[in-house]
């Protein structure tokens, strides 16, 4: 499912999709929905400009089933008889997209403890119970106690959007986030991100705060040598992220000698290092030898349907094309299927 798109002009694309975000921010809209649609791994890079080592994987992790159970399937089937759309994530065997008219709407299809909308504006609590409406497609055991909902977010065109934050016994679940999309009329027509499903993991940590963070100051040091430390307060968390849940410590260095913020998760029980990525992502900036073009696409029918149009920047050099937006961030489009390859603070092109 794509939820955002590009055209780059010329040469034409023919990958045109659409773009389902308000119009009044669609040019950060555009950066953070590709990075998070296509869920590709942007490679980290230290101080030499060498790509770091992979993160290592905690032992005992299994992979996610990668097919949604017999139960989501049924579900799904009933779902699509009354009008829904389910796309799943093939890396968490639960939707990645439900779109229909009215999500909130009691069906064949629908579980959960029939949670009732509340109306009126109560975007949030709706949201909760949206998603205990469809506990079925996700495997949701109970949609009150598992999610956390931030504060509704409204658009220029009298749509809402709530994030759902996904909680395990009240500890965040790194890798379980959902948006929950509501029109003007306040029905939900769409919700999509990610859930993990089934964790059950126990949240007593066996290794301390300040033992996770000594194993990430050494792992960094191990290819990254220079002074670091630890930026912010480490938060005991459930890591989900494409694997088996685990209890971690999360928790942020940053160097003196360079711009970095790498974000570390380190298991709780074991204290192995489960997974740790740079925040600050490089890349060159543009050269002159480019032109401005036009990327254009849709956004989604029931958000208006207009043809949205950004300049963005085409590198004859190389071929690729930049989209420049408000928050000084580059992401860098292959023009053959408008997959994003990396991104980068600060940087505007010539001409």
């Amino acid at each position: 499912m794509c939820l955002w798109a590009m055209r780059p002009a010329p040469p034409p694309c023919d990958n045109l999709c659409q773009w389902s975000l308000p119009m009044r921010t669609l040019a950060m809209a555009i950066t953070v929905s590709a990075l998070l649609a296509v869920n590709r791994t942007i490679p980290a890079f230290n101080s030499d400009g060498k790509a770091a080592p992979p993160p290592t994987a905690s032992g005992g992790a299994e992979a996610r089933p990668v097919a949604p159970l017999a139960e989501q399937t049924q579900a799904a089937a009933k779902a699509t008889q009354a009008g829904l759309r389910v796309e799943w994530n093939r890396q968490y065997g639960t939707p990645s997209v439900v779109r229909g008219a009215d999500l909130g709407a009691r069906g064949d299809f629908s579980g959960g403890k029939g949670l009732a909308l509340r109306g009126g504006g109560a975007f949030e609590a709706d949201a909760v119970a949206v998603m205990d409406n469809l506990a079925r497609l996700y495997r949701i055991q109970d949609a009150e106690k598992e999610f956390a909902a931030k504060k509704a977010e409204a658009d220029s065109l009298g749509f809402h959007h709530v994030r759902l934050q996904q909680r395990h016994e009240g500890l965040r679940v790194v890798g379980g986030d959902l948006i929950v999309h509501f029109n003007a009329q306040g029905l939900a027509y769409q919700v999509n991100g990610r859930y993990a499903p089934g964790v059950a993991v126990a949240t007593a940590p066996q290794v301390k705060a300040e033992t996770a963070r000594t194993v990430a100051l050494k792992d960094l040091a191990s290819f990254n040598p220079g002074k670091a430390e630890q930026t912010g307060a480490p938060e005991l968390v459930v890591y989900a992220r494409g694997a088996a849940p685990q209890l971690a410590w999360e928790l942020a260095l940053s160097k003196a000698d360079e711009p970095a913020r790498w974000r570390y998760w380190v298991n709780a029980i074991t204290g192995e290092v489960i997974h740790r990525h740079d925040e600050i992502m490089r890349v060159d900036p543009p050269t002159p030898d480019g032109a401005a073009a036009p990327i254009t696409g849709n956004v989604l029918a029931g958000e208006g349907g207009d043809t949205v149009s950004v300049t963005g920047w085409h590198e004859n050099t190389n071929g690729l094309y930049y989209l420049y937006n408000a928050a000084d961030r580059w992401v860098i489009f292959n023009n053959a299927d408008a997959a994003p390859i990396r991104a980068r603070r600060r940087g505007r092109p010539t001409g």
